[in-house]
């Protein structure tokens, strides 16, 4: 894994225990789950750069 790719892991998992330990339902919530979604597919996209450079 890319040094890039591990710190949005990071990242994604710090904000995915906060979204864990939210209000189901609440703005809050829906706010958080669309920035995890956002760094997933910013993990994803850091993940694939990272094989294409490699490769």
């Amino acid at each position: 894994m890319n040094r890039k790719a591990k710190e949005i892991y990071t990242e994604l998992e710090r904000e995915r225990k906060k979204l864990c330990s939210m209000p189901l339902g609440s703005d809050l919530m829906l706010k958080q789950s669309r920035l995890v979604d956002e760094l997933i597919n910013e993990y994803y996209r850091a993940v694939a750069g990272g094989r294409r450079m490699a490769g």
